[in-house]
């Protein structure tokens, strides 16, 4: 028989000066560290503690990335989202500018004909 392979989603959050690393689907997983490569690092060794406590299986954990491809991915989501924040904005005061200017854009198109009968 082969071996079963699977893939869970840790979730990261930065407070306080401290990286800390839960995951829903391994309920009571908890990794802290003032150092988030090291909380990443222990992340291996406390998902497959998890294993053996929770489950009494043994099994062999490894990161989908290394810590430094996950940093730049960390660091580009966060341009992205920026980004997006910004473009909203700029929708949002754009709108707000015409509303106030008392004129707002509409496309009028010729309704098919089965609507006009």
């Amino acid at each position: 028989m082969g071996n079963i392979a699977a893939t869970i989603q840790v979730k990261r959050t930065a407070r306080d000066g401290w990286f800390v690393y839960t995951c829903d689907q391994l309920p009571g997983l908890y990794v802290a560290s003032q150092n988030d490569r090291v909380a990443y690092d222990d992340l291996i060794l406390s998902i497959e503690q998890w294993f053996e406590l929770n489950l009494s299986t043994k099994v062999a954990v490894r990161h989908a990335v290394g810590f430094d491809t996950f940093y730049q991915q960390l660091k580009a989501s966060r341009v992205n989202a920026e980004l997006s924040h910004r473009a909203q904005n700029a929708v949002r005061d754009r709108t707000d500018d015409l509303m106030q200017q008392g004129s707002f854009g509409f496309i009028i198109e010729a309704a098919p004909a089965a609507i006009c009968a």
